[in-house]
Parts: structure tokens; sequence; C-alpha cells
């Protein structure tokens, strides 16, 4: 396109200085697919409200751990990597390890875990809609966590995921509480396919790499109660939940629940910290779930970790 910045008032412009921004113009619409319609004073919104709606989405032809995008229709594609450069793609190779792409035929860039750490094999599974963001300090695309075209559960229930929680008799209460944090029970390893996860006397194990959590824990006539997952090995708080409100003047039993992501540099202990302002000697952190018998077992505290890079 030729730069017209420079002409002024009373200057004269060719046909084809006129034209040439006008089939730019005409370009933008046709590449958003529309057919151009004298009618239609909006296509170039429309295109527009296109490329900003699905502009970073991509097809992938290449293989398991070396991705290759192009283009949905006929777009026009970056020209060069920028910082904060965002890509969308439907996974079409679940990977095997460490993986590559290249997008639009800029050349081949790693892709990681939000914090940089190297893929493991599963992480990016057929079928999957995955995002990852250009990180211009590293040349690498990081991985923007839990944007995903299917349930995170459901995805990730078999490979990298980690399901604990209390469990005790049938008759057996939660126990007593204390005014201040409370360390939860976690005693019962239901699921666990992350490599190198743990749980040992209410402590859980994990490896460096970027999660998601949701936990729950119930509680008997506590006021105000909240929890949070805790880095023990650092003492750090990676996830808070919401505050509840269990009062004690009506006997009232809830569960304080959480969900949210961390990043671990290395391999950390984790355990669920429950704060509880109102102390109760006996059912503070939850009542049986039968007065007599033998089934079901009374479950308390729980926590779901997800490894997702």
């Amino acid at each position: 396109m030729k730069d017209l910045n420079n002409f002024t008032t009373g200057d004269t412009l060719t046909a084809a200085d006129f034209v040439i921004p006008m089939s730019e113009v005409q370009n933008v619409v046709e590449d958003s697919g529309q057919t151009l319609s004298a009618a239609d004073l909006n296509q170039l919104g429309k295109a527009i409200a296109d490329y900003v709606g699905n502009g970073d989405f991509y097809t992938d032809s290449g293989a398991a751990d070396a991705y290759v995008l192009t283009v949905i229709g006929s777009k026009q594609s970056p020209t060069a990597y920028t910082d904060g450069m965002n890509i969308a793609f439907s996974i079409g190779n679940t990977n095997t390890g460490a993986s590559t792409v290249n997008v639009a035929g800029l050349g081949v860039k790693n892709l990681s875990g939000s914090s940089g750490s190297a893929l493991s094999a599963g992480d990016l599974t057929s079928g999957d809609v995955m995002n990852f963001r250009y990180d211009d300090g590293s040349g690498e695309f990081r991985l923007s966590p839990f944007v995903r075209s299917v349930d995170v559960e459901s995805a990730l229930s078999v490979n990298n995921f980690l399901h604990v929680r209390d469990e005790k008799g049938t008759t057996v209460a939660g126990g007593g509480s204390i005014s201040g944090f409370n360390k939860r029970d976690l005693n019962t390893v239901l699921t666990n396919t992350i490599s190198g996860a743990s749980l040992a006397s209410s402590v859980i194990t994990l490896p460096a790499g970027d999660y998601y959590a949701e936990a729950m824990a119930p509680v008997f006539s506590s006021d105000t109660h909240d929890l949070k997952l805790q880095n023990d090995t650092d003492v750090t708080d990676l996830v808070y939940g919401k505050t509840q409100h269990a009062s004690s003047a009506n006997g009232v039993s809830n569960s304080a629940t959480l969900s949210g992501s961390f990043t671990l540099a290395g391999t950390k202990d984790i355990s669920l910290q429950h704060y509880i302002s109102n102390a109760q000697s006996v059912n503070g952190l939850g009542f049986a779930a039968r007065v007599s018998g033998s089934l079901p077992p009374s479950v308390f505290s729980e926590v779901k970790i997800w490894k997702v890079g």
C-alpha cells in the first residue's frame, strides 16, 4: 500500500492512489469469506469481527510432538512471532513428550506449560482444543491454563489426576476443631495418575508443574470458615476458597470449597488447611455418616488435583 500521509489539501491523487486502499478493504472482506455486496455497508465491520472472533484459531496438519498450524480459510496469517501472540488449535495427535509448533511457516518454537515447564506425554490429547501464548523472553509458546474444549475432569480423569479424601468409620466423626487453622485429614487415595505424586500423613507431595485443584471440607457450628491449599515446603498459600458461615447459634453444618490454579517450581508438600472461627471440641470437623452400622464410610475433607502442564 502506498503511503498517503504526505498528501495535503489540493494535492492530486492518481487513480491507482485511490484504488489501492479500496482494494485492501475489498481483500479483507473477501478473505473473511464474504461475497461483496453493494447493499451491505457493514462488510468491513463483519470481517474485522470475524478476525477478532477466530483469527487466532488454526488447523493442525502436523504429527505428534511436531504441530504445524495454518490459518483457516483465506484469512491472512501473522508476519512474525510477537510477545503475547495467541494461538488455538485442535490437537491432531496426542503428544508423547516435549513438543514444538510451527505457526504459518514462521519457524519452529517449543510448546511448554504456563510456567515454562516441558510438556509430558499425554498433556496434549487428540481432539482437545488448546490455547498457547507466545512469550518473547523465552522464545516459546506457553500454555494458557485451563482453556479446553472439554470438561477438565472428564478429559484428565485418567491421566494426570489425583483424588484423595478423609475416610473414617461409619460411626466416626470428623473430629474436634480449634479456632484458627485446622490441618484437614487426608488418608485415602482414590485415584493417582500423576507421576511423582503421593499422600502420607495428610500431606500431598506433588512434582513441579502447573495444576488445577478443587477441594471441600465440612464443619459444624464453626461460624465463619474457609479453606486454603498450602505449600508446606515453602510456607506459602496456593489457593484460597470462598468464605462460608455455619452458625453456632443455630447448630448449622455446611462445607467450605475452593478451586483454582497454581504452579510449583519443584517438588513440594501440600496440605489442606481449614480456618475456623468458632471451635467445637466434638463434631467440629463434621458428623459421622451413621449412628450405627459399618457402611458407608464417613467421608470428610476431599481434594482433587489435575496436572495441566
